[in-house]
């Protein structure tokens, strides 16, 4: 944090950090396990899509009128 930003592009470390930054990958893991929860459940349900739709839209009201804390 001594060294002023402006000179980061040429700080060895700073370059090895942007790298492996931005080698990661990014995966919301949680959105996508809610994702598969969510379809495997309304295919339980009906196969439908106006059905599941439905569903989805339910949901979401209900998070909109109590939101998770």
């Amino acid at each position: 944090m001594d060294v002023d930003p402006r000179e980061w592009p040429k700080n060895k470390t700073y370059q090895n950090a942007l790298a492996t930054v931005e080698g990661l990958r990014v995966v919301n893991d949680i959105a996508e396990r809610g994702v598969a929860l969510a379809e495997e459940y309304t295919d339980t349900l009906t196969s439908d899509s106006d059905h599941k739709q439905a569903v989805y839209q339910v949901v979401h009201w209900d998070r909109l009128e109590r939101p998770m804390s």
